[in-house]
């Protein structure tokens, strides 16, 4: 059995290994130069608190000890309903089944598009985590445009190594899908206790280009200067490769409970895949779960396929003293019960709850005390008492 897996990311990584387990011959497609990598660390290599070696996931003998083909800087253009797979420079490759783990582009909106790349760098891959530790030193203030978890990472790493930081959300609150407002407003006053400036509820608009200066015109009557801005406003998806081979897709490719696709020879795991029209963001975590299991079930030929089992997503943020846990929908209905709050150390813990005591949602700044405690009644549906 011949397995091509597109994509080198959690997904992608797990995937070759569970099918190389079987004596399968896996071929890994990474588009980057770079091994493979944690991308949770991809921030901490941005600023200097981590080297490049220490994101990845493992050494090249790894791949080669685990019957894993691993190619590099390889970018797949073109995949045929026959398994025929097609790279950059014309080479081909055949397989019998392919899983696509190919994962998510980050979003550039159109004022941005035309912004010196020097100047302007999404925080998404190692290579852009490179160029951004480059401006150390050349650079003094930095505009997060984005307040989702990455950029407000970002954000307190970037203090950190001696840059003035700004981060720009266009929602009345930070992470409004995570955290009810009492927990978004201790988050924004923990940032500004650390020194990082936070302005909610605008909207870039333009970015113009001054010497050495960007300046970025808002929604607002307000103009914000820097040398250097990091978008992080999300991704999204491109499922041209799989719809061109004929699989059916929505904005990703489709699968079912078992990873495969409309057409039996194809899988398709991590941020690409839409399990049983559910479209959830991929952590890590999940991405590496579903993996495993498109890999195993790639090579199965005689017995039952492994299941995929859908998990709610736990918001983990965790550097020296900022700690962000939460998990479930932070619903305004839901009525909040405050388990401990102490401003001077930054530090608050609520949980919320339904009109049956059902807990529907748990967040925690400062400390996790108890939280997978919490986390349990939450994935339970148990009650508070």
């Amino acid at each position: 059995m011949k397995v091509g897996v597109i994509g080198a990311g959690h997904a992608g990584v797990a995937a070759a290994q569970a099918a190389a387990k079987k004596n399968s011959k896996v071929t890994l497609f990474s588009n980057e130069r770079f091994l493979p990598y944690y991308r949770p660390r991809v921030p901490a290599v941005a600023f200097g608190q981590a080297g490049k070696e220490e994101a990845l996931m493992h050494p090249k003998e790894w791949y080669q000890k685990n019957n894993i083909d691993l190619k590099l800087d390889t970018e797949i253009t073109k995949v045929t309903p026959e398994c025929k797979v097609t790279d950059s420079i014309g080479k081909n490759y055949f397989f019998d089944k392919i899983i696509f783990t190919y994962g998510a582009r980050p979003i550039i909106p159109p004022f941005a598009k035309t912004v010196n790349p020097d100047k302007l760098v999404s925080l998404w891959s190692m290579e852009n985590a490179l160029k951004i530790n480059s401006k150390t030193g050349s650079a003094k203030n930095i505009v997060i445009i984005g307040g989702g978890v990455i950029g407000l990472e970002a954000a307190i790493r970037g203090v950190d190594a001696g840059f003035n930081v700004k981060v720009i959300e266009k929602a009345e609150t930070l992470l409004i899908r995570n955290l009810n407002p009492k927990m978004s407003n201790a988050l924004e006053q923990y940032l500004r206790n650390r020194q990082v400036e936070v302005l909610t509820g605008i909207s870039v608009e333009k970015i113009n280009e001054s010497g050495d200066k960007l300046i970025l015109e808002t929604d607002t009557s307000e103009t914000v200067e820097t040398e250097l801005v990091i978008m992080s406003i999300g991704a999204g998806m491109n499922p041209a490769l799989a719809e061109n081979a004929g699989i059916e897709c929505s904005r990703k490719v489709k699968v079912n409970e078992f990873l495969k696709s409309s057409n039996n020879k194809f899988f398709a795991a991590g941020d690409i895949a839409e399990v049983n029209e559910i479209s959830a963001p991929c952590s890590a975590m999940r991405a590496a779960k579903q993996g495993k299991t498109a890999g195993i079930n790639s090579i199965i030929t005689d017995t039952a396929f492994n299941t995929f089992t859908e998990s709610p997503i736990t918001l983990q943020v965790k550097y020296n003293d900022f700690s962000l846990f939460a998990v479930g929908n932070p619903d305004s209905n839901a009525r909040e019960i405050v388990l401990e709050e102490n401003e001077d150390e930054n530090i608050l813990r609520l949980i919320n709850i339904d009109n049956e005591n059902i807990v529907v949602g748990v967040q925690m700044l400062g400390s996790n005390k108890d939280f997978k405690k919490f986390e349990k009644l939450y994935l339970q549906k148990d009650k508070f008492e």
